[in-house]
């Protein structure tokens, strides 16, 4: 971050604006910011009317907040950099005194500080009012309002003091100096920087990939990129590459409404990539003889091959599953009272440090509307490109399968349920009663547990930063159209029991750590994504006298 002592020299005198008259109607400080590509947006696709605004909250907490950095999510847009922005960094921003004239010359601004930082939020105090913080309010540092000090100056925009400290200093140009000399402020280019972290996808809308069926997950579906906001990809099914036998029920979800996904998503793939895989393809023939081009002219999956159509999506967009990290031997944990180390000790099969088919597992069945629980699995066969094809056990066990890469985080060995009281789904046909035990039923099976080691770990040192209690922002994965106002209720391992605030408990959800489809406060209002607000509870009933038998009685509808 640069220091504000230069861009104080330049900085305009902050003379009142002619004839302006500050305005008496109170500004609405919880009002939502614009993003600061607020322009790129189609007519029809900003609309957050309802958008929950943290302000509000943020007001009420009094210190005892603890938000999670942004720094700590692995996925958040200038995750790298925000750290820097401390309390004590300058910016201008918008006088609300003067709200009024904003379309006319196009606002008032004044010089402010940052209090303390609260994900992509800062609680802000105009320069003047010293200690007296009954004027600070929040805004989101990533917003189109928010400026590098000099901004003013450079852009002929006034610099004015709120009403109330126009009367404390005769030279507003020299207490300015004075405030901003050795202070530090935002980069000159931050809104590009800030533009360039939101729009960084990988994709473009128009092109087309392959995505898992959610209603039949044995089979894969072309489809077609409609949408991008941030790192989410709002994507249709490709009524060209369907089949002419379609049945218009079949996927209607999918095509009428379409699926929001994350670009890192285990749900979609890179054109090719079912027959690359073996895995099963619904498409036209067309698309598939398409695909058989694809792989016969691009066989190591480089996407170099001269098959791919212009529109097509090809291998290098798409994430690379990084390779598990595994804890150093000082971190290893040989604690006989750790259930996943004893099972496994006792049950895994040695020598067998690679997938094999029929090895057993825990998994985080991401396509559930159970996610706070994990289910048993199995290895039902090993795919190329580091896939496995994971089936959970059951009569439906091939039915109900889906590929996973074997890096995946949703992938956990036997026994990490119980090591971290999670609730574990039994296979489907046996008796909820009884506990289930996976000692039992792999003798039962005459199976093994996968090794530890092809697993990821629990030893990762940004966990800690994801304490209990803390707000955040979360996709709802049962409906990935959502990003709603979520808490950390429990740590689970390397997984975050996440409770969407208002439901019920029931409704929570299980996430890696490093999830992308965790985000700090304010990410929804930076990339100009609706943001939920928590379930209202209903009003408690009123008793009120009986009233005569004659009057009768009306029903009372409850609202959600």
């Amino acid at each position: 971050m640069k220091t504000a002592a230069t861009a104080a020299a330049t900085t305009a005198s902050p003379s009142v604006v002619a004839g302006a008259t500050p305005t008496a109607t109170k500004h609405d400080r919880y009002r939502l910011s614009k993003p600061v590509h607020y322009d790129l947006f189609e007519p029809d696709q900003y609309d957050l009317n309802g958008s929950y605004n943290w302000s509000a909250y943020l007001d009420k907490q009094e210190g005892e907040f603890t938000p999670i950095p942004v720094d700590k999510f692995r996925y958040a847009p200038l995750q790298s950099i925000f750290h820097h922005l401390r309390p004590g960094l300058k910016v201008e921003v918008p006088n609300k005194d003067y709200e009024h004239l904003k379309s006319s010359i196009g606002g008032v601004y004044w010089v402010a500080f940052v209090v303390k930082v609260a994900g992509y939020k800062a609680l802000m105090r105009y320069e003047g009012f010293a200690q007296d913080g009954s004027h600070d309010f929040w805004m989101n540092l990533c917003c189109a309002d928010v400026h590098p000090v000099g901004w003013c100056a450079n852009e002929g925009k006034p610099l004015v003091p709120p009403k109330s400290l126009q009367e404390k200093e005769q030279d507003w140009k020299s207490f300015l100096v004075k405030r901003l000399t050795g202070s530090r402020t935002l980069p000159a280019d931050w809104h590009k920087r800030v533009q360039s972290a939101i729009l960084a996808s990988k994709f473009k809308v128009g092109q087309r990939l392959e995505l898992i069926d959610r209603i039949q997950s044995t089979r894969i579906r072309p489809a077609i990129i409609k949408r991008i906001v941030g790192r989410r990809l709002k994507v249709l099914l490709s009524e060209e590459d369907m089949p002419a036998d379609t049945d218009s029920a079949d996927g209607e979800s999918q095509q009428l409404n379409g699926d929001w996904v994350d670009q890192g998503s285990p749900f979609i793939f890179p054109v090719g990539w079912a027959v690359r895989c073996n895995y099963g393809l619904y498409a036209n023939d067309a698309y598939k003889q398409h695909c058989v081009r694809i792989v016969n002219t691009d066989p190591e999956g480089r996407g170099t091959g001269d098959a791919y159509a212009d529109n097509d999506t090809r291998p290098d967009q798409f994430q690379i599953t990084p390779s598990i990290e595994r804890p150093t031997a000082a971190s290893s944990d040989n604690n006989e009272d750790d259930a996943a180390a004893r099972i496994e000790k006792s049950l895994t099969a040695p020598g067998l440090m690679d997938w094999q088919r029929g090895m057993k597992l825990e998994c985080l069945d991401p396509l559930t509307d159970m996610l706070n629980s994990l289910t048993v699995a199995t290895v039902i066969d090993i795919l190329p490109c580091g896939y496995l094809k994971i089936g959970f056990d059951g009569p439906d066990m091939e039915d109900e399968s889906l590929p996973l890469h074997r890096n995946s985080s949703q992938l956990f060995p036997i026994g990490y349920a119980e090591t971290n009281k999670i609730e574990l789904r039994p296979p489907k046909g046996s008796d909820e009663r009884a506990k289930f035990d996976w000692q039992k039923y792999l003798k039962q099976t005459n199976s093994v547990g996968a090794p530890g080691e092809l697993f990821d770990h629990d030893n990762y040192e940004d966990m800690n930063a994801f304490e209990v209690n803390g707000k955040l922002e979360a996709i709802d994965m049962v409906e990935p159209n959502l990003a709603c106002v979520a808490t950390i209720r429990e740590r689970k391992g390397r997984l975050l029991l996440v409770h969407f605030d208002g439901w019920e408990s029931q409704y929570d959800q299980l996430f890696d750590f490093r999830s992308p489809d965790l985000m700090p406060l304010g990410w929804a209002e930076m990339v100009g994504h609706k943001l939920e607000a928590p379930k209202q509870a209903a009003p408690p009933t009123i008793k009120r006298p009986k009233a005569p038998a004659s009057v009768g009685s009306a029903k009372k509808q409850k609202k959600e």
